[in-house]
């Protein structure tokens, strides 16, 4: 076999391995832990998408209680122009309901929240969530 055979060969062997492994082992543990999003991560390192904030309102119905004790909420997050996307974010414990979240997120991505109260809510976001 000549050497380009081998470098070609090694070339695409790596290739395989390289975008093959995220996707099989994305999908081997989606199961094991509630919101293991494999897109999360990739907006997380995404250079093109931006860090924004994004506004919740907590109720019962997005949340639910991890085997160790955290809580996962899965609901629409609200951009400052009323668009809205779906995020997953945890919590140590459960939120109490009717309360609104500023969340740093990039993209689907949540790196942070905080409590706000709706007079902090931008204006457009106000009468409507």
């Amino acid at each position: 076999m000549s050497i380009m055979k081998k470098i070609i060969l090694l070339l695409f062997s790596l290739g395989l391995i390289v975008i093959g492994g995220p996707i099989i082992g994305s999908a081997t543990t989606q199961n094991m832990t509630d919101g293991n999003d494999l897109a999360q991560q990739w907006d997380r390192f995404n250079l093109l998408i931006p860090r924004e904030a994004v506004y919740v309102k907590t109720a019962h119905q997005y949340g639910t209680q991890q085997a160790h004790g955290d809580y996962l909420y899965r609901q629409p997050a609200y951009r400052a122009d009323g668009s809205h996307y779906e995020v997953v974010f945890q919590a140590p414990r459960a939120l109490k309901p009717n309360h609104y979240l500023k969340l740093d997120a990039k993209g689907r991505f949540v790196n942070s929240w905080t409590v706000v109260s709706k007079s902090e809510l931008p204006v457009k976001l106000q009468s409507s969530l």
